[in-house]
């Protein structure tokens, strides 16, 4: 709610600026000067400045093309029309259309004016400059996002590791199924807003590197999908109780290690050990158990996977 009253009177003070600059400079049409400013001001620095030169480079191609098809042909409707008809598949090619309506009022003001004179087409190009060159100013200050992030980040890490523990908890049983599907839509939520944060916060900066937080969350999301395949598992009780046990005392430790800072290579050197212990063990003498066995088996394999990607990020990092 704060970012957005903010951004709501960087709106307004932007387009009042623009206009009164427009209208002391005494350009015509100076309100539409304020409308770009609106539509310049985006919600990170980076967004800006591409949008921005993006406008400016269109305005600039509007006017010349509209200007010579004036100059040639006359101010007629279906010139108009025609000049549409060449400028808005040039915008396409040039990855200009995102921004091309602006400049297309721009040249309907020459077409309205039913005049073709120097003055009037960088009447409209000072339009646009100034419309642009005051959504960069107001967007020189951008909230700092950076604690609200390490609060997503702080739920993050606590939903998994409920989950985990849950998860721990039941693997004997078919038991909260609906709870741990609740924190499964509740975790992801969590991230999505997390990851949408940081992506801002990363570009607002210009010169400083700020990615962490965009693959931090990149990363719990790969964690997330892997946690929602592993409900795969549960639903009924198993047979391979004591197999089930070890799993279930990795899981547990796994929800006790699990930190931002964790590498996740000690628990990786801990799973591999327990797999040669589970190789070891005599085969189940039903094929209920044998099955079981299987099972937990598989998302052993699973819980190294989720393992592996913190790991991998981790040494991303260094």
């Amino acid at each position: 709610m704060k970012y957005q009253a903010i951004n709501t009177i960087k709106l307004i003070v932007g387009a009042m600026l623009a206009i009164l600059i427009a209208s002391a400079l005494g350009l015509d049409y100076a309100l539409s000067s304020g409308v770009i400013a609106m539509l310049s001001i985006l919600q990170t620095k980076r967004e800006s400045i591409v949008s921005g030169f993006k406008r400016f480079m269109a305005a600039i191609l509007a006017v010349f093309l509209a200007g010579v098809l004036f100059y040639l042909v006359g101010f007629e409707i279906w010139v108009l029309a025609f000049f549409l008809l060449l400028f808005i598949p040039m915008t396409i090619f040039l990855d200009l259309e995102r921004v091309m309506i602006p400049s297309v009022v721009l040249v309907t003001h020459i077409y309205a004016d039913g005049m073709l004179t120097v003055g009037a087409m960088l009447n409209e190009v000072y339009l646009m400059a100034i419309g642009v060159l005051i959504a960069l100013l107001m967007n020189l200050y951008m909230p700092n996002y950076e604690k609200e992030i390490k609060l997503f980040q702080k739920k993050t890490e606590t939903l998994m590791i409920r989950l985990l523990r849950t998860m721990a908890e039941h693997i004997l049983d078919e038991q909260k199924q609906d709870e741990r599907l609740a924190m499964l839509k509740e975790l992801k939520e969590t991230i999505n807003g997390g990851r949408d944060l940081s992506y801002q916060y990363m570009n607002n900066s210009l010169l400083k590197d700020n990615s962490y937080y965009a693959s931090y969350f990149t990363m719990r999301k790969a964690q997330y999908i892997r946690l929602k395949e592993m409900q795969k598992y549960f639903g009924h009780k198993t047979a391979a109780v004591d197999e089930a046990y070890v799993v279930k005392a990795f899981l547990l430790r796994v929800s006790d290690e699990f930190h931002e800072s964790n590498t996740g290579q000690q628990l990786l050197s801990e799973l591999a050990d327990i797999r040669e212990k589970y190789k070891s063990h005599p085969l189940p003498e039903t094929r209920e158990a044998f099955e079981h066995r299987a099972i937990l088996y598989q998302f052993l394999n699973d819980i190294g996977h989720f393992i592996e990607i913190k790991s991998d990020f981790a040494e991303s990092l260094s």
